[in-house]
This record gives C-alpha cells, structure tokens and sequence, in this order.
C-alpha cells in the first residue's frame, strides 16, 4: 500500500501525508519537486500532447513531460507541502490522469450509497461551503473538493481536507477548529476517510439565487453545463466516452440564497434527490 490522492502514489510532499489516503501499490506514481526563483516566469501557458509549462493562479509555474512522473512547481516563495497537496496538486493530478486516458473535471464530488454525484459551481459558487455541510451536518463522505478525476465511469477520492474562504463559514459548521492555509486566506476542515472511488450517478450545478431551486437538466443541454468544467478544455484529450456517459445521467440545477438557512434547505434537497 502507498498513500496518494485522485488515485496517484504521490511523493514529495511528506508534511502533507495526513490528508492522503492508502492506495494499492500498482497506483501510478506522481512525484512532486518544488523549487524557487526570485523571477518567476510570468509567459502564457504552453500545453501539448506531451508537455506542459503552466502558469498557475496565484504565482508560479507547473513544468511536466508526459510519461515522466513528476510535477515540477517553481515559486517565487516556497509554500508548504499542505498548500501544494490543495490547491496546486489538482492541475498536475489532472494533467497526469488525462494524459492517462481517463477524464478530469474542476469540481468537486460526494458519495451516497448509490454513487458519487459531482458537484460542479463557478468561482466562489458555494461548492466549497456546500461539502463541508454536507460531512459535518449530513455525514456524508466527502470524495473531492476542487478535482473530479473520472476512471472508467467511477470519481477517485482526493485530499481529505477542504478549504474554506470565510473564515464566517465555519460559524455555519459542527466542525473542530480549522487549520489556517493559503497565506491565513483558507480555514483547512479535515474531512473523515472515504471510499478510494465511487461510481458516479449524478450531477448537480451549484447556483445563487434569491428563493432555493433544484430543476432537473434536460438531456440535451448536460453537455453544455459539463463541458465548460473539463480541465484544460480541448487542449488535452482524455476520455470523450467518460465525458458523454456523464451527460447521460440525472443532472440537477441547484439554486440557493445565501445564508444558513437557504444552505440547509438546498443541502437537504440535494440529499433527497440523490438518495
């Protein structure tokens, strides 16, 4: 057995290990290097079949050759290990599992016992917010919060943690105290242990309004919202066939106030939908 994340042996990253999970050791291997520049290159992001030199969100560079095995991160000011695990890890994971032949969407997912259902929302959407309730009120295992790595129609498990951007959010929460990250910008929840995978069975798409709303997506129209949360877009192609067999299954949108009560509301319909 090994300890990694979205279904990789992930090494490098030792002060990170408690939010990974055991994997078995035929789990490919995905080693994280860190290095630092006083001049941090600030070029557009160059992707191919087989390389890549992205530019991160936030600073930084994420350097990898295909069939390599390693993710190299060059920062202007080393973070640690915890902040490279979530949220930088989540690009290079997807990268590598796309280059893989599997698929990878920016969401986030949770498991019932029928499956996984991925949670998809724009920037600062509520998706974050929306899992931590669902562990802490509803007991329900959270798989992933930032990155949706689709194996043969089943999401693999991510880090165990979740970062919140308000720190007024943890008032919200049946949580212990959390852990500052990201520059003290985050508050890290540590999530309880979870299956390895998870078919999925659904989607919903997170929105804000001002009544709550849950209104099933046609078929014909899945794609659409799908579609726009892949990682990296067209530029890599992964598995098209993971993407469609998505599509074809149930998918929600669901609207929300802001605020505890609408949270609890859309959680708890999104709960019976799914059940």
């Amino acid at each position: 057995m090994t300890l990694g994340v979205y279904g990789l042996d992930v090494t490098g990253l030792p002060k990170a290990e408690r939010w990974m999970r055991t994997l078995p050791a035929s789990a490919p291997r995905l080693r994280v290097e860190k290095t630092d520049s006083a001049t941090t290159s600030t070029q557009d992001s160059r992707l191919n079949r087989t390389e890549a030199d992205l530019r991160l969100l936030g600073g930084g560079r994420l350097r990898m050759r295909r069939g390599d095995g390693r993710a190299v991160f060059t920062f202007a000011e080393l973070p640690g290990d915890d902040d490279v695990l979530h949220p930088y890890l989540a690009p290079a994971a997807a990268l590598a599992q796309l280059w893989a032949g599997n698929e990878a969407l920016h969401s986030g997912a949770f498991a019932t016992p029928a499956g996984a259902v991925a949670l998809l929302a724009e920037k600062e959407g509520g998706k974050s917010t929306m899992l931590a309730w669902l562990s802490a009120e509803h007991r329900i295992a959270v798989l992933s919060d930032d990155l949706v790595v689709l194996r043969r129609g089943s999401v693999l498990s991510g880090p165990r943690c979740l970062d919140l951007r308000r720190a007024g959010d943890l008032g919200l929460l049946d949580v212990e105290a959390a852990h500052v990250v990201r520059n003290r910008d985050r508050r890290r929840i540590t999530l309880p242990d979870a299956p390895a995978q998870a078919p999925l069975i659904g989607t919903a798409v997170l929105r804000w309004d001002r009544r709550m709303r849950l209104e099933a997506v046609a078929p014909a129209d899945r794609l659409r919202e799908l579609l726009p949360h892949r990682m990296y877009r067209h530029r890599v192609s992964g598995d098209p066939r993971a993407i469609l067999k998505a599509a074809a299954l149930p998918m929600v949108i669901l609207a929300r106030p802001r605020g505890e009560a609408g949270l609890r509301n859309a959680a708890t319909a999104l709960t019976d939908y799914f059940s």
